[in-house]
């Protein structure tokens, strides 16, 4: 299997594609604690299994990144949020921006924690 996996990040790169196959998830609501309410859907984060394939995908690109961003120090010494190893939250850019700067013009990248997001979700929408 190893074959292909390698195929497949390999053309990912190459194509600047991520395999739509491997952007879909399976989504389960996980109670967020043991004392909450089981009845209430607000007692429930939805965590999303991805494929393995994605999963494989992932952790290439979180390796090439830090390496890139060790060999060229591209972080400021007095970096304050997300350490080194918490790169692999930065997987996904845009192709626009890819182009952007490859054209040599000016990019901007805004990163948003939104770990608590579902924490403000209007849970019957959700249901529904």
């Amino acid at each position: 299997m190893a074959p292909i996996v390698v195929a497949v990040c390999h053309a990912s790169f190459q194509q600047l594609v991520f395999p739509c196959r491997c952007k879909s998830a399976i989504a389960r609501p996980l109670l967020q604690k043991r004392a909450m309410d089981l009845n209430d859907p607000a007692s429930y984060r939805p965590i999303s299994n991805l494929s393995f394939l994605s999963k494989v995908v992932e952790k290439v690109v979180d390796g090439r990144l830090s390496e890139h961003i060790k060999r060229h120090r591209l972080l400021p010494v007095c970096q304050l949020a997300y350490p080194p190893v918490s790169f692999h939250r930065v997987i996904s850019i845009d192709n626009d921006m890819i182009d952007v700067v490859d054209q040599g013009d000016i990019g901007a990248l805004v990163l948003l924690d939104l770990s608590a997001a579902f924490d403000t979700v209007d849970h019957s929408i959700l249901m529904d």
